[in-house]
């Protein structure tokens, strides 16, 4: 057995460094690569209309604070004083029952369509006391969301879907 000199082994071996990748692994990656994608598809097509209706009810914030402001002086209108925003992309438009306080977010198609329902009340969630216009509430006004399908014992739910709300408003 003759030894190889230096230069006749890095030769050999260089050969071997040149010949690539084999069609096995090529499609062992593109495999992988495709599985990933299918699984980031189905994870993110419930993502945009989600955001969407999170901006949707961040328009909602100044009619909350309308209500409580509206409680707390005691004005017969629970609605007084409130400027409904106008239509967007995600929100088609805002409304305030003016003798309950009850706040009704109505979302566009974009974001999965429906509406949300936000009610407010004092006492506990277990035994919760509706806003009523005119007279001033006992204890601090807390809100309560409802999508499709949520269980609270005021006011009735929203028709969002469940999947597309907060967890707050299922």
């Amino acid at each position: 057995m003759a030894l190889l000199n230096g230069s006749a082994l890095c030769r050999r071996f260089e050969r071997k460094l040149e010949q690539g990748f084999t069609l096995v692994e090529l499609m062992i990656v593109v495999a992988i690569v495709g599985i990933l994608a299918a699984a980031g598809v189905y994870i993110y097509q419930d993502y945009l209309p989600r955001a969407r209706v999170s901006e949707a009810l961040a328009a909602s914030a100044v009619a909350k604070a309308a209500v409580v402001d509206n409680a707390a002086s005691n004005t017969g209108d629970l609605a007084r004083g409130y400027p409904p925003p106008d239509a967007t992309v995600n929100l088609d438009g805002v409304t305030v029952d003016s003798t309950n306080g009850v706040i009704t977010v109505q979302l566009s198609p974009a974001a999965g369509g429906g509406s949300l329902v936000m009610i407010p009340y004092t006492g506990s969630e277990a035994a919760p006391e509706a806003l009523v216009a005119g007279s001033t509430p006992d204890g601090t006004i807390k809100w309560r969301c409802r999508a499709a399908g949520s269980v609270f014992p005021l006011g009735s739910a929203g028709t969002a879907p469940a999947k597309y709300a907060p967890t707050e408003c299922r």
